[in-house]
């Protein structure tokens, strides 16, 4: 969890370093990312050429409670949040038309709790991951831009559960290394610019 944060800080502090020696007009952009049933908002800081990409892709939860005329059934409730930190670098092939490559640090956590009267279990997931960004896009107007986009990746899962089944308690860890190139993991990003 520290390794992760400090590859945050250092990536932030690598891109503000590089950004204050570039005297292109400064961009900021906000918009949303459509991936299937999957969407979130990005925001980029930068300039024309270099830009400091923040996602925040995913936050959901339910809770459910079972109740039936004599007695109460389980009790389940799950949290989770998924977001990226990276930059990206733009090269333009013509008039309006960009391509960009870059790189973001992905992270996603969730919690999920299932209660009865006999047991209780909790299973919390956190997965860091590093992606390599490579996309096209296109200046619609001054303002709007739309860009589509793939991000193969690698990742680590970490997983704890966590059990109490009449009074005894145990729990396991699991781990996972994960990697992904698919071509239905298109991101489709369309984006309004602020300011002048």
């Amino acid at each position: 969890m520290k390794k992760v944060f400090l590859v945050s800080i250092l990536q932030t502090f690598f891109f503000i370093v590089i950004n204050a020696q570039n005297p292109d007009k400064k961009i900021n952009e906000i918009g949303i990312d459509l991936n299937g049933s999957v969407f979130g908002v990005r925001y980029n800081i930068g300039n024309k050429s270099t830009a400091l990409r923040l996602s925040l892709l995913s936050v959901n939860g339910y809770a459910t409670n079972y109740k039936s005329a004599n007695s109460s059934g389980p009790k389940t409730n799950s949290q989770g949040v998924s977001f990226q930190i990276g930059f990206e670098k733009r090269k333009l092939i013509s008039e309006g038309l960009f391509y960009y490559l870059g790189s973001d640090l992905m992270n996603s956590m969730s919690k999920y709790t299932y209660k009865d009267n006999n047991s209780t279990t909790t299973t919390f997931t956190f997965s860091p991951g590093l992606g390599l960004v490579m996309g096209l896009g296109y200046n619609i107007s001054d303002k709007f831009k739309i860009s589509a986009e793939v991000i193969p990746h690698i990742s680590y899962s970490y997983q704890k559960d966590s059990q109490t089944y009449n009074g005894i308690k145990s729990s396991t860890t699991s781990t996972q290394l994960d990697y992904s190139f698919k071509s239905d993991g298109v991101f489709l990003t369309v984006q309004y610019r602020m300011g002048k």
